[in-house]
């Protein structure tokens, strides 16, 4: 296997760096803020001056924020790109699948094949190799690109065409914002209304409320820290949300479909009842 680029080292793309570098694969990093890659860097991988640098490696992963990020990677990866070599591109990163279409479509001529392979688990699973990715594309496709995701995740599902792995991203993606949303907000009234944070826990983990936050509640904690611990994290979470739902509403108009579900979990996730750091500290106090 050729080497691996990778590209995005922020809070998630750093511990899957880190986990594909472990594995002995030969890895190339960058990230707009080149400090981001000094631990990639220290455990082996080799830095890249520009995303130009990378049009050698196939396959390339990109783990960004936006679409319009996702397209400026592979925009300058075209401009360097060996078109008879070909050069395979799976977007990690959470955008809508017509706009992964669009860009598979635009760049085909160049030689790029442009696929996605989104995951699923957060921070503390993307440390640890345990992530969940949804492939999306040609069989020959994936199987290329899956010795590059296999050290990062517990399981490579190929669930379609290109843009399927997305769709799949964003059904799973509204169950979590709406259960990670949900659950601190309802344990924050069970506290003010005198309940035992560890008893509730427990009663909702043999009861018909359960669900991947509580069964994995110390877990949750640790990724709340992360992404709500201080002020200029929880915006940027909030942000996230907001466009990943605003994705799923999209996909369901796309489908025909006026999803009530999908705006109920907007209407949530845009209300004031978001659990904080002082929601975060009183959890954590009462775990103790």
């Amino acid at each position: 296997m050729s080497k691996v680029g990778f590209v995005g080292l922020g809070v998630m793309g750093n511990g899957m760096a880190q986990n594909l570098i472990k594995s002995g694969q030969d890895v190339m990093v960058y990230d707009v803020r080149p400090e981001a890659c000094d631990a990639a860097v220290g455990l082996g991988a080799e830095r890249a001056g520009s995303l130009e640098d990378m049009a050698g490696c196939d396959p390339v992963l990109v783990m960004v924020n936006t679409a319009d990020q996702a397209s400026s990677v592979i925009s300058a990866l075209s401009k360097a790109v060996d078109s008879a070599k070909g050069l395979t591109v799976a977007i990690m990163s959470t955008i809508e699948p017509q706009e992964l279409r669009k860009l598979a479509g635009q760049y085909k001529a160049k030689g790029i094949d442009v696929i996605d392979a989104p995951v699923s688990g957060g921070p503390v699973l993307a440390n640890a190799g345990q992530l969940s990715i949804m492939a999306g594309g040609t069989e020959s496709q994936v199987d290329k690109v899956r010795p590059a995701l296999e050290p990062m995740s517990k399981a490579v599902f190929h669930v379609g065409d290109a843009g399927q792995g997305l769709a799949m991203k964003l059904v799973n993606n509204v169950i979590t914002i709406a259960n990670m949303t949900l659950v601190p907000a309802a344990l924050k009234v069970g506290l003010e209304a005198g309940l035992n944070l560890k008893k509730m826990v427990e009663v909702i983990k043999a009861s018909a409320g359960n669900n991947f936050v509580i069964e994995n509640w110390e877990m949750a904690l640790l990724v709340m820290d992360i992404m709500i611990g201080n002020e200029a994290s929880k915006q940027n979470q909030l942000k996230i949300n907001e466009k990943d739902i605003r994705a799923f509403i999209s996909l369901a108009k796309e489908m025909g479909i006026d999803s009530g579900a999908g705006a109920g979990v907007l209407s949530m996730v845009l209300s004031d009842d978001q659990a904080d750091k002082a929601l975060l500290d009183k959890f954590k106090a009462a775990m103790a």
